[in-house]
């Protein structure tokens, strides 16, 4: 007789979206075990175990016996097979009870062990390898090992909704019951979330080893383990380790899930992570695909010239731009395009990057850098790894890796190098059976790239990103930001981000949008044969903001829209952030059970008890209610919403929730006489809701600004019943337009005739100004 290994997780948790998460819940535990499976469950949706195997000396060892295939053996059950669970410690996780089981696979061995922790919703899969494991390639199975794998077809994994992630900056797939379509492996498949109506939610992913850690399907399995290519797993003692994290509410649990992950490195969540990186609030200029710049210059002149009218235009125009980007355009390229050497190329800066930031530029940069090729000049001094006529990586021991990414950016001193931009994350590992087959290659790459720039106090931006290069993240210190979303073209898309921005963030990471215009007619721009128009600068600009990283706009010399780009930041250029990255609501998941798909974006600025919310509600087929339980708000709160621009405003309140309206339907922007089509103007609503404060104030902050009432303006905000104060921080002299509506007059706010009271707080030379208001009025000083 077979009985299920029980756990029942309590997902009892005092959580909301907007949570951050503290304090680790606790996850009190039931468990009866058995030889056979075992079953998950948080009381109202189940998940049961499947298969475990070991492939060895190319055979395929699997247990229970009942899930033997043809061409493979039975994995034998070890000596160490108790169903008891022990007592254990983690360091960093606390109290925990554990089984481990032992197993044999024809002349190897490996075990197995299940930790279930008190002190925090989730569950630790471990695969501990004793000795060395040769033969493990395989091309027709997706691991070399599985543990745990889940069935498909039993208990609530058919009727759980689900979000996974696949190859290059994907914004998720989504469905009900994980079948045999499910785009898992070492493209994919990673971080998974599992979840019901109610949105209990689970988080599946690798807690380590993410370059070769894999999810997959086969035979009607979900399996989680080691990436089938791998030849041999070594050396000995080599430890894999999958989690189940567990909570409510998507943003909630992904956020516990991204922190428990850091936690395991010791890498500081956002914005922590960010304190170093300059590029991630200030005004960015940026010269890759999709700006006016990339690939182009101006008319008769090169690269050097150019850079130098585009600054002067800075300076003419009074536009603060504080950081710049130079993208692929500036270095010496080898067989296949890739890098023969990460230098600049004399007729692109004739004079040398040196003078031209001592000179022109005098901002940090960031620079951009693309795979290897197998006749870089570097390799005749540091060890290389050639394969094909197009890629090349570093190679040799960790150290030595490093060695050669510090003489890199040892050798850029001078430059004003900020941040390493390494983009090509994509084909560079994908593309290399060396970083395929081996178990470190991938892994070892990226942390000594990581490790380096620490040394060097340099960042580095992730680009074209596998999921798998979020989660390797977490391992780098230096990595501070990552490109979400594909690359910018006049018409692009790539606002749809709410999804990825919320992995990135979890994961202590800022994440990035890319470059926009500012304006839609950039005459002479190199796309659509120089007819290229961009239908969307405002809402580009919105989301580039919202996401709390770096913003970068690429317009030509004299198109920018200053009203747009002043939305953005201070008059020193200081970026007027959000406090956390935009992301999806939690509602918006359920279109998984059938419910129409809905951009449907929120972000906040928090002052201790003093939260304005941000909701961008794009392309929209149908209308969209949110309710104040949707952004995680007690009973009670009071708000007062209004559209961006507007000066109509409503009560947004438990019984008066916001209605996103349909938003009219996407079309081409214009036909030029050959009836050619330019991409498509989406439409957008943006709604700010601002609270109710202690006395009945409420502080519109900066209505001509995105984020009205940014951490990086207001500081201190209180209010009681007789008044409201709040330190005001900007540029030397700056004049920042404040909105309140005071408390005689909140009744009446959403009449036809609202009496908003506006003032202009004068900054000092100090930069600071101090708001008081009474009952009665404001000043500013």
């Amino acid at each position: 007789m077979t009985t299920n290994i029980f756990f029942a997780i309590s997902l009892c948790l005092s959580l909301c979206w907007a949570s951050t998460l503290d304090a680790a819940p606790k996850n009190p535990l039931q468990v009866v075990l058995s030889r056979d499976n075992f079953i998950v469950t948080n009381g109202k949706t189940s998940l049961v175990s499947g298969s475990i195997s070991l492939r060895s000396e190319g055979i395929t060892y699997r247990y229970p016996p009942s899930a033997v295939s043809k061409g493979e053996l039975p994995l034998v059950v070890g000596p160490s097979n108790s169903l008891d669970f022990l007592n254990g410690v983690d360091p960093k996780f606390g109290n925990y009870k554990y089984n481990t089981r032992s197993w044999i696979a024809g002349k190897s061995s490996f075990n197995t062990t299940i930790k279930v922790f008190s002190d925090s919703p989730m569950i630790l899969f471990e695969q501990d390898f004793p000795d060395k494991v040769s033969g493990t390639q395989s091309h027709s199975e997706p691991t070399l090992s599985t543990f745990p794998s889940f069935s498909l077809s039993g208990g609530s994994m058919p009727k759980l909704g689900y979000t996974y992630f696949h190859n290059l900056w994907d914004m998720g797939s989504y469905g009900v019951g994980i079948n045999q379509n499910f785009k898992g492996g070492i493209k994919g498949g990673s971080p998974l979330f599992l979840f019901d109506k109610e949105l209990n939610a689970l988080v599946l992913s690798p807690f380590q080893n993410f370059k070769v850690g894999v999810q997959a399907v086969a035979s009607g399995e979900l399996r989680c383990g080691i990436e089938a290519l791998v030849k041999e797993v070594s050396p000995a003692k080599f430890k894999h380790t999958t989690i189940l994290y567990a909570g409510q509410g998507i943003n909630d649990t992904v956020y516990g899930w991204g922190s428990t992950l850091l936690k395991r490195t010791g890498k500081p969540q956002f914005p922590h992570s960010q304190k170093d990186d300059m590029t991630t609030k200030y005004l960015g200029y940026w010269t890759d695909n999709g700006a006016y710049y990339y690939y182009k210059t101006e008319d008769g002149k090169n690269y050097e010239q150019t850079v130098k009218d585009v600054v002067d235009w800075f300076k003419r125009d009074k536009i603060p731009v504080k950081t710049f980007q130079l993208d692929s355009w500036w270095y010496f390229k080898g067989k296949g395009d890739g890098v023969k050497e990460w230098a600049p190329r004399p007729d692109i800066f004739p004079n040398g990057l040196v003078k031209l930031q001592e000179e022109v530029l005098k901002m940090p940069l960031t620079l951009h850098n693309r795979w290897w090729t197998n006749d870089n000049v570097y390799e005749k001094k540091f060890p290389f790894y050639n394969e094909s006529p197009k890629y090349s990586l570093p190679s040799g021991s960790a150290a030595q890796q490093e060695e050669f990414f510090f003489s890199l950016f040892e050798s850029t001193k001078g430059w004003g190098l900020s941040v390493y931009e390494q983009d090509w994350l994509i084909d560079q590992f994908s593309n290399m059976n060396y970083t395929r087959e081996n178990l470190h290659v991938g892994q070892n790459w990226l942390t000594s790239m990581g490790n380096a720039a620490k040394r060097a106090k340099l960042n580095i931006q992730y680009c074209m990103p596998l999921p798998a290069d979020f989660m390797q993240s977490t391992e780098s210190l230096a990595v501070s930001q990552m490109r979400v979303s594909d690359d910018n073209y006049p018409g692009s898309p790539n606002w749809r981000l709410g999804v990825p921005s919320m992995i990135s963030w979890s994961l202590g990471v800022a994440p990035f949008k890319d470059v926009f215009w500012t304006t839609s007619i950039q005459e002479g721009n190199g796309y659509n044969k120089g007819f290229g128009a961009e239908p969307n600068p405002e809402l580009h600009s919105i989301i580039s903001t919202l996401t709390a990283g770096p913003v970068g706009f690429g317009d030509k010399i004299g198109s920018t829209n200053t009203t747009i780009l002043f939305r953005m930041c201070n008059t020193e250029g200081k970026l007027l952030q959000p406090t956390r990255p935009i992301t999806a609501l939690d509602s918006t998941y359920l279109h998984a059970f059938g419910s129409p798909y809905s951009h449907v974006y929120g972000t906040y600025s928090d002052h201790d008890s003093v939260r304005t919310w941000y909701l961008l509600s794009t392309d929209l087929k149908a209308p969209y209610t949110v309710f104040t339980k949707d952004l995680g708000l007690p009973k009670g709160t009071r708000y007062i919403s209004y559209q961006f621009g507007s000066n109509k405003y409503s009560s947004f309140n438990d019984s008066a929730p916001f209605r996103a309206p349909v938003n009219p339907k996407s079309h081409h922007f214009w036909k030029d006489s050959k009836g050619n089509s330019n991409p498509m103007k989406y439409y957008h609503n943006y709604q700010v809701l601002s609270p109710v404060l202690n006395g009945n104030f409420v502080l519109l902050g900066e209505k001509d600004k995105w984020v009205t009432t940014s951490n990086d303006r207001f500081q201190n905000i209180r209010s009681n019943a007789s008044s409201l104060t709040a330190k005001i921080v900007g540029g030397k002299n700056e004049i920042v337009n404040l909105s309140i509506i005071l408390p005689s007059n909140l009744a009446s706010i959403t009449g036809s005739s609202p009496s908003v009271t506006k003032i202009a707080c004068n900054i000092s030379t100090s930069g600071i100004a101090r708001l008081t208001c009474t009952t009665q009025s404001c000043t500013c000083a």
